[in-house]
């Protein structure tokens, strides 16, 4: 049988739409609830003020259906309930769990490893920049589904889809629309390229049960990310520079706090030395990534003086020649060695939930992969004490 047709009420209370019936929209109760002896309530919704008879152009006014007086009564204002033709309803649905996201979302989740000062003064930043930026907010949310996925055994597997999915809309989102055209553009990419980068760094090492090629490849690809964050800020350093984001890009890019490269320990000093096959500018590039790392060890001995030693477990990724990642790409034993010797500084931020074990286990694949006679490579450094030592292998 037809259903007779009728004029739909789009602004009807919650009984009727149910029911499908027409409500005629008075308050506080329809006729339909009246003769019923039904609960008569309506969504509350923010509706688009018409001023009767006024042109398209004219200033709009917000104003909710159950509108509050200057006595904070809950009555609707008689013209608009006289005329529901005035109300265009707006859309506000709320994704909950983006909300969830966002609020779960802090300091200590995205940095722990610096100054409290400073990484809530990041936080707030980028947060801020990421309201009036979708592919920042996409990885915001992202990166805090991916933590949540740590601490949430039993849903595990739904937060680290929804981390995938947030992550990859905010790739095509910055892919369509992430150039540096003015100062806030260049810090909302810079900000969007550090966060990126740190989260990919995270899943690649909870990388568990691949075989060590695979594991390099994705490592050398988390590199490359890195170091495009290091190209953002090399290519737009004079806009950054005036930013409010300025008097931070610094905070780790100076691993040894006084502008020069740390010298490399006579022990691997020697290792080097004995190295025939390679031309002096490689071995140049391997005593850069030491030097790197031991700035990395003397800091972690010394934290009250050089509080960089853990930001370089991050840093160490952008600051590392780019012909080194060729040479781990290129698989050679020397650059994998280094390798194992950054899964020592790794092992140093093992209470941080970024990293884990991830130390302990990448230095167990390095020297599994370079077998015997790469011992002196791998021995533990001087700086960070005997009792640092990881047992575990």
């Amino acid at each position: 049988m037809l259903r007779r047709s009728h004029k739909k009420s789009r602004n009807g209370c919650s009984e009727c739409k149910r029911r499908h019936i027409r409500c005629d929209q008075q308050r506080p109760s329809c006729l339909h609830c009246t003769t019923g002896n039904r609960n008569c309530e309506y969504l509350f919704r923010y509706y688009v003020l018409r001023k009767e008879n006024a042109s398209t152009d004219d200033p709009l006014l917000l104003s909710p259906t159950e509108g509050f007086s200057a006595q904070s009564s809950l009555t609707a204002a008689p013209s608009i309930q006289n005329d529901p033709s005035l109300l265009t309803p707006i859309d506000v649905d709320v994704n909950m769990q983006h909300l969830k996201l966002l609020v779960h979302f802090s300091s200590i989740i995205f940095a722990p490893e610096i100054q409290r000062h400073l990484r809530d003064a990041v936080a707030n930043m980028l947060l801020r920049t990421a309201l009036n930026t979708p592919f920042l907010m996409h990885e915001v949310l992202a990166f805090s589904a991916r933590h949540l996925s740590t601490l949430d055994s039993s849903n595990f597997q739904y937060y680290q889809c929804l981390s995938i999915e947030l992550q990859t809309k905010a790739i095509a989102l910055y892919n369509a629309d992430g150039s540096c055209a003015d100062q806030q553009s260049c810090v909302a990419s810079l900000l969007f390229s550090s966060l990126l980068a740190r989260h990919t760094l995270i899943d690649v090492l909870a990388l568990r049960h691949v075989d060590f090629a695979d594991f390099l490849n994705r490592f050398v690809q988390c590199v490359r990310i890195h170091r495009g964050k290091r190209a953002i800020v090399e290519s737009t350093w004079s806009v950054l520079s005036s930013s409010e984001l300025g008097p931070f890009i610094g905070q780790g890019l100076d691993p040894s706090g006084n502008g020069h490269q740390v010298e490399i320990d006579q022990h691997l000093d020697s290792l080097l030395a004995h190295i025939e096959e390679y031309p002096p500018e490689s071995v140049a590039i391997y005593r850069t990534a030491l030097g790197l790392l031991r700035a990395g060890y003397q800091d972690l001995n010394n934290p009250e003086q050089n509080p960089y030693g853990l930001r370089l477990i991050f840093s160490w990724l952008a600051l590392v020649p780019e012909k080194f990642i060729d040479f781990l790409e290129q698989q050679r034993p020397e650059a994998i060695a280094i390798l194992g010797r950054y899964g020592i500084l790794l092992h140093s931020g093992r209470s941080l939930w970024q990293i884990g074990d991830a130390g302990a286990y990448l230095l167990h694949m390095v020297s599994t992969f370079l077998g015997e006679g790469w011992e002196a490579w791998l021995a533990f450094p001087k700086e960070l004490g005997l009792s640092n030592r990881i047992t575990c292998l």
